[in-house]
Parts: C-alpha cells; sequence; structure tokens
C-alpha cells in the first residue's frame, strides 16, 4: 500500500526522481565545475521544490521570501535579475537559481563588494549616483 502522504513535483514525480532524471543530467556539467555532488545538489534541490509553490519550475523572489523570511529590497530584486530573464518576478530555474547562491557563498570579500557595486551600477558608469 503507497504512502498517500509521499511529496510530488512537476508531473507527478517524486523530488528524488525528478531531480534524478531531470535536473542532474541538464545541469551536470555547471554542477561538477562548481564542485556539487549528486548528492549536495538534491539538498539544495529539495529546498527549491520546497520554495516552488506554484510548481512552475521556478523560483521567484516572492516565493525565495516566503520560504526564508525577510524582506524584499531593490538589492535583492536585482540579485534575483540573472541573464536570461526579463525581470525579477519571472523568477530563477533551478540552474541558477544554485548559481546565484554558489556566487554568494563563495565571494571572497572583495569580490562581494565588487559584485554588490556592480548590482547598484546598473549603467556601468564606475560610480553611484544617488538614485542608484
Amino acid at each position: 500500500m503507497g504512502n498517500a502522504n509521499v511529496r510530488r513535483y512537476m508531473g507527478g514525480k517524486q523530488p528524488q526522481k525528478y531531480y534524478n532524471d531531470d535536473i542532474w543530467p541538464a545541469n551536470e556539467d555547471l554542477f561538477t565545475k562548481l564542485g556539487f555532488n549528486r548528492t549536495n545538489g538534491f539538498k539544495l534541490f529539495k529546498a527549491f521544490t520546497d520554495m516552488d509553490v506554484d510548481e512552475s519550475s521556478t523560483v521567484d523572489l516572492d516565493e525565495c521570501f516566503a520560504y526564508i523570511g525577510g524582506n524584499r529590497t531593490r538589492l535583492n530584486e536585482r540579485i534575483f535579475d540573472v541573464e536570461g530573464k526579463t525581470n525579477a518576478k519571472e523568477g530563477l530555474p533551478y540552474g541558477a537559481f544554485a548559481l546565484v547562491l554558489w556566487n554568494f557563498g563563495t565571494f571572497s570579500p572583495s569580490h562581494l563588494a565588487r559584485y554588490l557595486f556592480e548590482i547598484y551600477d546598473p549603467e556601468n558608469r564606475g560610480t553611484l549616483q544617488r538614485p542608484d
């Protein structure tokens, strides 16, 4: 007799099966370069599926902050506004989401400062203006 409380994700697959069949093969090269193994990648994917309440296969800022708490700001909107999306509301697919977290987790203090400066200097002027 099956367990009626088994979590399903995207097309009715259990998260582990979806990860093994769909996510890992599509992102294996990236994850290998980042130093993720299957186990660590799945742990992060599990949190991703918990955040993705609408099962859109992306996590947007509203879903992320509903999960982790905190307030939405211009800074985290810009962090989520990565290449390949038109806006922060569109959300990040798992590969881009993992990359954003990896970046923040591995930046040295000086690289993080530079990255944050670039977020607040979207016109790439090299200086910050009051509106920035």
